[in-house]
């Protein structure tokens, strides 16, 4: 009894479907990237991971029996459609362009329309311009994994045969993001070595490990004698929260320049990114050429420990200030007399 009650409370915590997959069990990491790859496409949703019937048989449009089975080692995109959809027949040249740019993926069709309304209209399509498996399902077998409420519906499938991902509705399939999720789908493990840098920095930003993004301008040239402020735009995403005490750890600058203050503008959010402004004012004591090492530091709450960022090196031009010029001597002011 305990036994079962453990089991159904582990249930909650974690996808014991992610567990037995052949691939994703040995790369947890792989499958916490291909979740980021399709959230980022804001379109194909991630589903709790479950094999696909690979062994059923389906007739297809001219009454042969397809079997799904063919298909292992490939990435199948299964979509419901219609005659009468209009949203199927828009989203389809994406998938095709798609397929043409990767070979192990599989574009199958499946309706439910009785065969005197499919095959004319199929038959006036010009070659290579639908779906090249097209199946035929008036017993709706496949209504449990594409329902029928809302057309088109696209059901992704990995090349070991589980479902990883859903659309419901059109979809945008020519955007880098489909292309770039569907290319990981089908070889994760040679895009993870090609990408291996890319893929490490979206994870560490997911998990929220990266550390806060810092805008600058890296050169700036300021007046002998007169406190010039420098901005670093502070920018991050999450919780409003997530990073605190952000400040300019001080360095030692070098001689001919000096530190006069720093100052932070209050947090400002807009479009889920928060961002906040650290004004530096650095004062310019004798002219010539500087370069000032740059480094923050910064808490991440729930963690006391302060972390620092190093930003490379600020270039500074202390000029100086123009010499005063003498006034200009006024002419006096003769009228003109009118003979």
């Amino acid at each position: 009894m305990w036994v079962v009650v453990f089991v159904l409370l582990m249930g909650y915590s974690f996808d014991a479907s992610a567990t037995q997959h052949p691939y994703y069990a040995k790369h947890p990491r792989h499958k916490e990237l291909l979740d980021i790859l399709l959230k980022q496409t804001r379109q194909l949703k991630p589903t709790r991971l479950r094999r696909f019937p690979l062994k059923m048989s389906v007739k297809d449009t001219n009454g042969k029996t397809f079997s799904f089975w063919t298909l292992k080692g490939k990435t199948i995109l299964l979509t419901r459609w219609a005659t009468w959809c209009k949203a199927c027949k828009a989203e389809l040249p994406g998938k095709l362009a798609l397929q043409k740019s990767n070979t192990k993926l599989a574009l199958v069709g499946v309706t439910n329309e009785r065969a005197a309304v499919v095959r004319p209209f199929m038959n006036a399509l010009k070659p290579g311009a639908f779906f090249p498996i097209t199946l035929h399902d008036p017993a709706n077998r496949l209504a449990q994994l594409l329902p029928t409420a809302y057309l088109p519906v696209t059901l992704i499938v990995d090349p070991w045969g589980w479902i990883v991902a859903k659309r419901v509705g059109p979809g945008m399939w020519h955007w880098k993001a489909h292309r770039e999720a569907i290319q990981f789908l089908t070889q994760p493990a040679q895009m993870w070595r090609l990408r291996k840098k890319t893929y490490r920095q979206w994870l560490r930003a997911a998990r929220g490990v990266a550390p806060p993004q810092i805008l600058f301008v890296r050169g700036h040239q300021i007046k002998q004698g007169r406190p010039s402020k420098i901005n670093f735009v502070i920018r991050w995403r999450g919780s409003r929260d997530r990073f605190q005490g952000i400040e300019w750890v001080p360095t030692k600058l070098p001689a001919g320049c000096r530190w006069h203050k720093t100052t932070l503008t209050p947090i400002s959010t807009y479009g889920g990114v928060h961002s906040q402004v650290l004004s530096l004012h650095l004062l310019g004591e004798k002219t010539g050429n500087y370069r000032i090492p740059l480094r923050f530091a910064y808490k991440r709450s729930g963690h006391p420990t302060p972390l620092q960022i190093d930003k490379g090196t600020l270039f500074l031009y202390v000029k100086a200030p123009p010499a005063p010029q003498k006034p200009l001597k006024r002419k006096a002011y003769t009228p003109i007399r009118w003979k």
